[in-house]
C-alpha cells in the first residue's frame, strides 16, 4: 500500500479534552494498511468536546476565546478528516482522545469515525450512524498514520437504549493500554470496557481484559461486576476483535 501526503501551511499541535449483553471473540477483519500523510496547519490549535460542534450555531453566546478555542476544534477536526480520507471516502471524524498509545513518548490519537450515510438498514433503527474506531499514530510530527482500526468495538450513535441513546462513553489512554467505554439500557443498566495493550515486540494492540457492571434504578438492587482476561478469551488483536451487539 503507496503511502498518500497531504501538504497545507504552517505547524499544528493538538491537545485534546474531550473525554444486549456484548461478547467478544476474534474474526477475520478487514484491517486498515497503515497509511501516512505529512498534515500541516497555520497555528497551534487546541481541541475541544466534539459536543460543542453538534449544536446548530455553536458560536451563539460565546466569549473570544471560546469561538478560538471552537474554531481550533474545527481544524483539528479538519486534521482528521484530512488523514481519514485517505483510508476510507466514506468516513468523518465524530471525537477523538490524544496520549501515547504506543510508549514512544508521542501525542497519538484514538479517533472516532463515522459513515457520512445513515446505516439504518444495518441496525433496523431510524437516523443511525455506524462507527469506527482508528489508532493514529504520531511518527514525528508532523507525520500521522493510521495503524489500525477496528469497525465492529462500538455500536451505532442511538443503540444505546432508550435512556442512553448514544452507546459511546469515551476513550481513555494511560501507560500503553487503551480502554473503551460503553453503555446500556434504561433503569436496568450495564456498562462495559474493553481494554487494549500494546506490545512493543509485536508492534500491536491485544485485548487485556473486559469489563462489565449491571445495575439498576429498583431501589434495593445490588451491582454485578464481571471481568474477564486473556485467560478466558486468549490472544486477541485489536483490528480482529468483535463485539456482538
Amino acid at each position: 500500500m503507496q503511502n498518500s501526503s497531504v501538504f497545507l501551511v504552517g505547524i499544528l499541535t493538538l491537545f485534546a479534552a474531550c473525554g444486549q449483553a456484548a461478547k467478544h471473540k476474534a474474526v477475520p477483519s478487514n484491517s486498515t494498511s497503515a497509511r501516512q500523510t505529512e498534515i500541516k496547519l497555520s497555528s497551534t490549535v487546541t481541541a475541544v468536546s466534539v459536543d460543542t460542534m453538534e449544536q446548530e450555531n455553536p458560536e451563539a453566546g460565546m466569549s473570544a476565546e471560546e469561538i478560538s478555542i471552537y474554531k481550533a476544534h474545527m481544524d483539528s477536526v479538519e486534521v482528521m478528516n484530512t488523514l481519514l480520507v485517505q483510508v476510507s471516502a466514506t468516513l468523518t471524524t465524530e471525537a477523538f482522545t490524544v496520549g501515547d498509545l504506543n510508549g514512544d513518548g508521542r501525542r497519538d490519537f484514538i479517533v472516532l469515525a463515522h459513515g457520512k450515510a445513515p446505516c439504518d438498514s444495518v441496525t433496523g433503527l431510524p437516523n443511525t450512524h455506524c462507527r469506527t474506531v482508528l489508532l493514529v499514530l504520531n511518527q514525528g510530527w508532523p507525520i500521522l498514520t493510521v495503524a489500525a482500526s477496528n469497525a465492529h468495538l462500538i455500536d451505532c450513535s442511538t443503540c444505546g437504549g432508550g435512556g442512553v441513546g448514544d452507546p459511546h462513553q469515551g476513550f481513555e489512554i494511560t501507560d500503553n493500554l487503551f480502554t473503551v467505554n460503553s453503555l446500556y439500557g434504561s433503569c436496568d443498566k450495564f456498562d462495559i470496557s474493553y481494554t487494549f495493550r500494546y506490545s512493543p515486540e509485536e508492534h500491536n494492540w491485544f485485548l487485556q481484559y473486559s469489563d462489565r457492571s449491571d445495575y439498576s434504578c429498583h431501589e434495593g438492587s445490588k451491582e454485578h461486576h464481571i471481568r474477564e482476561t486473556r485467560r478466558q478469551f486468549g490472544k486477541v488483536p485489536f483490528a480482529s476483535f468483535k463485539a456482538e451487539f
